[in-house]
């Protein structure tokens, strides 16, 4: 089973390092998806497309 971690900062000037640390903390092979997008919206690129990929496996 693969295990995904999802981080997500809001603007290039953040660091996404930390919140990678501590996934990889807990899921050493965990497969990171990074994303720079605004956190007031619920549609943001990378999110959907793996929740798209969740759903279709779990029918």
């Amino acid at each position: 089973m693969c295990m995904y971690g999802y981080c997500r900062i809001s603007t290039k000037q953040q660091s996404i390092d930390r919140q990678i640390r501590n996934i990889k903390g807990s899921y050493d092979k965990a497969v990171i998806i990074q994303e720079v997008y605004t956190g007031t919206k619920q549609d943001r690129p990378e999110w959907n497309y793996r929740q798209s990929m969740k759903n279709t496996k779990d029918r």
